[in-house]
């Protein structure tokens, strides 16, 4: 029978063990304060974390200036339709070089020929004024 009185002092003892941790439990606030170190790394972490939205925000802002920066450029087929539009204009420009060249010949000629048709008449005229 001792063993069996035994065991109910045991029980007992670690019931009244169970109950105490309970009430112990029951005093302790459930939350525990931080440490000071904790603080310091959260600031630091929110400190971090305030210049990498300040970035983010400059970025998005750049980006934004190049978007719109890139919107105004001429696009390939822009650029290359301007250069199919200059070769044109080089080649119409080629055509009335030629065309004003054979003009000033023509000019040139026609000059020549009223020179000499003047020069002809006006000695022609003095030759009949001597003789008169």
């Amino acid at each position: 029978m001792t063993g069996a009185i035994e065991d109910i002092w045991i029980s007992v003892a670690v019931g009244l063990f169970v109950v105490a941790l309970f009430a112990l439990a029951l005093l302790v606030p459930r939350r525990v304060q931080p440490a000071r170190s904790a603080d310091v790394k959260l600031d630091d972490v929110k400190t971090r974390l305030d210049e990498v939205e300040r970035r983010q925000r400059q970025a998005d802002h750049d980006l934004r200036n190049v978007r719109m920066t890139v919107a105004g450029l001429a696009t390939k087929d822009s650029v290359n339709a301007v250069a199919l539009s200059v070769a044109e204009m080089r080649g119409e420009v080629k055509g009335l070089v030629s065309n004003v060249a054979a003009t000033g010949r023509g000019v040139e000629r026609i000059e020549d020929f009223l020179m000499k048709s003047t020069a002809e008449a006006i000695a022609s005229a003095k030759g009949a004024e001597g003789r008169s």
